[in-house]
């Protein structure tokens, strides 16, 4: 099954997790709202899904 991220990351900073790129999540893991392609599922209406991107935070707030 394929999909494709709805928001896309923003490239690192101090503030971004070295693991996934996405924002800074320190404490806990990162969900990723994505959207299915339509030949994949069999409700063309509600093809939205939440999927953890990254276990734990790796940005420089985090990790000394």
């Amino acid at each position: 099954m394929m999909a494709e991220f709805v928001r896309k990351p923003i490239e690192h900073t101090n503030g971004h997790c070295q693991n996934c790129g996405h924002p800074s999540h320190c404490g806990g893991s990162m969900q990723q709202e994505v959207r299915d392609y339509a030949c994949d599922t069999k409700d063309s209406y509600n093809n939205t899904r939440m999927i953890e991107v990254c276990k734990s935070c790796r940005c420089k707030n985090c990790t000394k």
